[in-house]
């Protein structure tokens, strides 16, 4: 099967999907109105049944003909919650398959926005790669409803990997997720249901973090239990008449220290309610992964160790925090409260329980999150090569020879309709490949193809190619540098900058080296001293411890392969047909022989 069939099933296995889904959905409203009527009917026969005999004067049958009614309407109503239920589970199937579909071809109106990042965070690789924000490969891929399982696989992205095993060990994980398909959907279904907005663990932990003074609050419990206790005595003996109305002396004095100490438990009640649908959420997703059996699929199994529950199910600990923090939220309800406050110190005897459970729970619980934020980015990651099965797997070299060799790669975010693909390679050290042709011809493209399938296969996804073998290197770029009107900075002077920096990581020690990615060299300058320039920079760059591509209108740059042996031409070129520019997208070898300025001018109307 080649992979463009391999692409048409998956498509058309999405289709199916929804389209059945929606069928089902649709017997499922039906069925939710039908009970909807049911419950009515069965409320107004019972109703009516109930007033005929009463006004028959058959009081005891009246009675007793509400007890059918009333036990028929609760199971009638227990079915109607079942079938609404189910009705939100497929509403939220289909969402998430419409996701799928819209993700294989790219239909951006349909993908879910990228969460918001801090814009200071942004580094230049994110832009000139689109590895983040609108439309990009971030969006692309991202299924999390954490913030923090979202900044996760951001920096999986991002960020170069330690070395060869980690990637290795990220693709093991991504190929053992791939072929848990019940798991991912599952995960991805129990994330979406337990948390419909997405969510931010950092308040959670923050609250976790903070400590009441539990030997004050355990003081004042006793102190308020036993005047409570007191109180109740002097109560009933009042209503007995043995003793005067004494218990309004003790209650003032109970309610008085009641209130003067609620600072003690003020951070545990006042954020009760909040931190209670925080917990929800968490446990809910927490509780699927806990109790999921992997079997034989070692990386995952031991990324989830930590939730096996081998001594104290994690859920369970939860769970009991979450029902304290539940009572909590009910002050919100004063007359209920307060007759609940006449009976025992609710408030001091929940804070206290609440920070009993703090402490079973505080050093355990961020670590039971991070298995669940790297789920988030693996699944992510794992539903990236399911959608796109004609993606391949990359080999990853060794760490002692750079080696880049791809056949048939493509820009992952350029539609499959429109895409082109092409060959390169990269044999060593120091090897430059300089990139000529005419604009508009795919030279930026081509160098933001490499880039992005790097960082995909850095993160231990699959690659838009054929094949793809790729030894551990430092991916810099310098692609869409642009000027800063604030910071007085021209576009000439932002490029210099990045060059710069450029050279200084280059010259520091490390095994690993740099693979540059250099778009449209000294553009923002005038042509003789953009041609001196590039000239030194590459010559410089060909003696140290890099390799790269470096796209150029010069056609004088290509000369630079006949004096250093590592520099080779390749170039990306048109052809006009009834004064229509036609473009194939593919890489040649050698400088290119064209250009398209003057024949763009004049398409345009330009005098030239």
């Amino acid at each position: 099967m080649t992979n463009s069939d391999k692409r048409k099933k998956r498509l058309h296995e999405f289709e199916k999907t929804i389209l059945k889904s929606s069928q089902l959905l649709e017997k499922l409203q039906r069925k939710n109105s039908n009970f909807g009527w049911i419950r009515l009917s069965v409320f107004l026969t019972g109703l009516v049944l109930y007033l005929s005999l009463f006004f028959l004067n058959l009081k005891t049958f009246s009675l007793l003909s509400l007890i059918p009614s009333i036990g028929l309407f609760i199971v009638i109503t227990i079915f109607h919650n079942r079938t609404i239920y189910a009705v939100s589970i497929i509403r939220k199937w289909i969402e998430i398959k419409k996701s799928y579909l819209a993700r294989a071809i790219l239909d951006w109106q349909n993908i879910p926005a990228e969460k918001i990042f801090s814009q200071s965070d942004i580094s230049p690789i994110e832009i000139d790669l689109d590895l983040t924000g609108p439309r990009s490969l971030h969006q692309l891929l991202d299924f999390s409803k954490s913030t923090e399982g979202s900044q996760l696989l951001k920096k999986l992205l991002i960020e170069n990997p330690h070395g060869r095993n980690e990637v290795i060990h990220r693709q093991n994980l991504v190929n053992e997720l791939l072929s848990l398909s019940h798991f991912r959907n599952k995960f991805i279904l129990t994330n979406s249901l337990s948390a419909k907005d997405d969510i931010n663990t950092e308040a959670l932990l923050n609250w976790l973090a903070e400590s009441e003074k539990t030997n004050q609050i355990k003081k004042m419990l006793i102190i308020l239990g036993l005047i409570c206790a007191a109180n109740l005595v002097f109560i009933i003996l009042a209503i007995l008449g043995i003793m005067p109305t004494f218990y309004l002396y003790t209650t003032f004095f109970y309610f008085v220290s009641y209130n003067l100490n609620s600072k003690l438990i003020k951070a545990s009640s006042s954020e009760a309610e909040i931190i209670n649908d925080q917990f929800r959420k968490v446990i809910g997703i927490l509780s699927f992964i806990e109790n999921y059996k992997f079997g034989a699929r070692k990386n995952l199994s031991d990324l989830c160790s930590p939730l096996s529950g081998k001594t104290k199910s994690p859920t369970k600990q939860l769970n009991k925090i979450n029902s304290v923090l539940s009572l909590l939220s009910m002050r919100s309800n004063p007359v209920v409260w307060f007759l609940f406050m006449l009976i025992c110190p609710i408030d001091y005897y929940l804070a206290y329980c609440v920070e009993v459970y703090k402490k079973g729970i505080v050093k355990n619980l961020p670590i039971w999150l991070d298995v669940w934020h790297k789920l988030e980015a693996f699944v992510s990651i794992a539903n990236f090569a399911y959608i796109n099965p004609d993606y391949s797997f990359p080999r990853i070299g060794k760490d002692n020879k750079l080696e880049f060799t791809t056949k048939g790669m493509g820009h992952p975010l350029i539609n499959h309709e429109k895409n082109v693909t092409n060959n390169f390679q990269i044999h060593d050290v120091g090897d430059i490949s300089i990139i000529t042709g005419s604009n508009m011809s795919g030279k930026s493209t081509f160098l933001r193809t490499v880039g992005i399938n790097i960082s995909l296969a850095y993160s231990g996804a699959p690659v838009y190619a054929e094949s793809f073998s790729l030894s551990m290197v430092r991916i810099f770029t310098c692609i869409r540098v642009s000027d800063s009107v604030i910071d007085g900075i021209s576009y000439f002077y932002a490029e210099v900058k990045r060059l710069r920096d450029l050279l200084d990581k280059i010259e520091i020690p490390n095994e690993i080296p740099i693979l540059f990615l250099i778009d449209e060299i000294f553009k923002g300058t005038n042509n003789i001293e953009r041609l001196q320039g590039s000239r030194a920079i590459i010559k410089v760059l060909a003696d140290k411890n890099g390799s790269g591509l470096i796209s150029t209108h010069d056609l004088e740059l290509v000369k630079l392969a006949e004096e250093i042996p590592s520099i080779s031409n390749y170039h990306f070129r048109e052809e006009v047909l009834d004064k229509i520019m036609l473009f194939d997208y593919k890489l040649k070898n050698g400088p290119c022989p064209t250009t398209n300025a003057l024949k763009i001018m004049q398409a345009n109307g330009l005098p030239i």
